[in-house]
């Protein structure tokens, strides 16, 4: 495809070349000079084939999630006993970085389980039948 014609600056001189078009990159004939020619972000062939990969990758997606491939970051695995040292850290009995050693995760891992933690409990509490005490 034709692009037209480029001027390029060869030592003292400026030369005048035709230029076409391959793979995003244009060439002259002679092909020792390269200018870069960018595709428009609206060209048709480009967006189409954008929205190829997009709906290719999407079905990859569905089908190993089928497969039940996780996708992403593993998440850490707490103790069982994570509740017990939350309390115990809550009352100054266990220093943080002793519960993050005994936790095995990060700071900011401890705190977002820890808020997640503790939206489980509210959760729990409210869930639960008020006992009457009939007197």
């Amino acid at each position: 495809m034709m692009l037209g014609e480029v001027s390029l600056e060869g030592g003292s001189q400026m030369k005048s070349v035709q230029v076409r078009q391959t793979n995003g990159r244009a060439r002259s004939r002679a092909g020792r000079r390269y200018v870069f020619v960018s595709l428009a972000e609206d060209s048709p062939k480009r967006a189409a084939h954008k929205e190829f990969l997009r709906q290719k990758q999407a079905r990859g997606i569905a089908q190993a999630r089928e497969r039940g491939v996780h996708m992403g970051r593993p998440r850490a695995v707490l103790p069982e006993n994570f509740g017990e040292l939350v309390r115990q850290w809550e009352a100054r009995e266990l220093p943080l970085e002793a519960l993050l050693a005994q936790c095995g995760v990060s700071r900011t891992t401890f705190y977002k389980y820890m808020a997640q933690y503790r939206n489980y409990l509210a959760l729990y509490q409210q869930s639960e039948p008020e006992t009457i005490n009939k007197a």
